[in-house]
């Protein structure tokens, strides 16, 4: 009976923070002459961010306030380039005021349903000092990059496209690896386990058993990779997906209900003082990184990338790894074989790890269009009209016909009704 009230506080929790209503009425502006439902765009914007967090309940009963939690979610919505039109044209007292509303009813229909007094037994009130940074969209960084050749100057246009070709039919992938949908989970060196955003404690969360991270020897990563690098580093932190949600994409008949799939990790800048010594030591970690093959970004600290070396060290200290996919290592290759796969829904999306100068890399994700609500309109639109400009460059001879099919099936994927299995934890357990 205790765990069926749970549950059903829960899912009264869930529909009211994403159905409740803002606190003023719709209200319309102007763009560029054209007329904009804002409340449209916003509350887009305030579901996805919604997403980003492990659990809206989990952040109530660890005692932090409407302020704080509101304040954690507008962050969210003002680094969603989707909502970034529409941030620009109104006030930012007007997204302040319309997440409080909506965090503030929602904490107060929590605690109507007797949870005041509930503390949640895998969350503290501490902050994440070092999450996971957010993966930009694969599709986004396509479009950019083939914009880039078709707004060339004329003197620069050979260049530009020759450049494009190479990029996208050429130049290897590092990595591509399955995108899974359960919980961000990282475990540091001195043992301390977080969620996405909080430290977390308990032997369980998201009703999944943390028990089987301990198997992951993240304080032996660190002397490896201290020893590979001939460097004391500082605190390390492993990242993973814990698979908290047995009944999407079959992965209870696949085996990954439960588990722990590692995808990276976070280095702790160990310099004390000025700017220009955390810098120093920035490009002194990154220089060794690249000596030794290890696929990693600097943004504020060390994100280490899935890579071949970074896979083969995690695997020796006990960590289960995401599953690389595909045979294709070019990105019109990768498209192509793997496209397929997303408009059925067989997964919910893959990772690429795309080198860059210098010997860092970039992250992207590459999602089926049911998650996330498809891609946006916007995202869909672009990728038609450089598909529609390319094929006009192949015509003339002037650019490789393959980017062209390439564009093509990223728009397929966008455009697919996609509708993959996503079986709720209440069903799978009654099945």
């Amino acid at each position: 009976i205790r765990q069926t009230a749970r549950k059903t506080q829960e899912f009264v929790i869930v529909v009211f923070l994403l159905s409740s209503p803002a606190e003023s009425s719709l209200w319309s502006m102007e763009t560029k002459g054209e007329p904009v439902n804002f409340d449209e765009h916003f509350l887009e914007a305030y579901n996805s961010a919604l997403t980003k967090f492990d659990s809206m309940d989990a952040l109530f009963a660890s005692g932090l306030s409407v302020v704080m939690v509101a304040s954690m979610v507008e962050e969210e919505i003002v680094q969603d380039q989707d909502f970034s039109p529409w941030m620009s044209t109104c006030d930012p007292k007007k997204v302040q005021k319309l997440v409080k509303a909506r965090i503030g009813s929602a904490m107060a229909q929590w605690k109507s349903l007797g949870n005041s007094a509930l503390r949640c037994a895998a969350s503290t009130p501490g902050r994440n000092p070092a999450s996971w940074p957010r993966t930009e969209s694969y599709q986004d960084w396509v479009v950019g990059q083939v914009m880039q050749m078709l707004d060339a100057d004329s003197e620069e246009e050979a260049f530009a496209r020759t450049s494009l070709e190479r990029l996208l039919l050429v130049d290897k992938i590092m990595s591509v690896s399955t995108k899974y949908d359960g919980t961000c989970v990282g475990k540091f060196s001195d043992g301390t386990l977080t969620g996405r955003n909080h430290m977390l404690q308990g032997t369980s969360y998201q009703h999944t058993c943390l028990t089987v991270v301990s198997s992951c020897d993240v304080a032996g990563f660190r002397r490896a990779l201290s020893d590979l690098l001939a460097v004391d580093l500082g605190r390390v932190a492993v990242y993973g997906e814990l698979m908290c949600n047995p009944g999407y994409y079959d992965y209870k008949e696949k085996q990954l209900s439960g588990r722990w799939l590692c995808y990276g990790a976070l280095l702790d800048t160990v310099a004390d003082g000025d700017q220009s010594s955390v810098s120093q030591e920035l490009c002194q970690l990154s220089l060794a990184l690249s000596k030794v093959e290890i696929m990693h970004s600097v943004a504020g600290g060390i994100r280490l990338l899935m890579c071949p070396v970074l896979r083969r060290m995690l695997e020796a200290v006990g960590c289960d790894v995401v599953e690389d996919v595909g045979t294709a290592r070019t990105h019109a290759g990768m498209v192509a074989e793997l496209a397929g796969t997303l408009s059925a829904g067989a997964v919910e999306g893959v990772v690429l790890v795309v080198p860059r100068s210098g010997g860092m890399a970039s992250s992207r994700k590459w999602k089926n269009s049911a998650e996330g609500q498809g891609a946006s309109t916007k995202t869909v639109g672009a990728l038609r009209s450089c598909q529609a400009r390319c094929a006009n460059l192949a015509k003339v001879g002037s650019l490789d016909e393959r980017i062209v099919d390439m564009l093509g099936l990223m728009v397929q994927v966008a455009e697919a009704d996609t509708q993959p299995v996503k079986i709720s934890r209440s069903k799978t357990r009654s099945s």
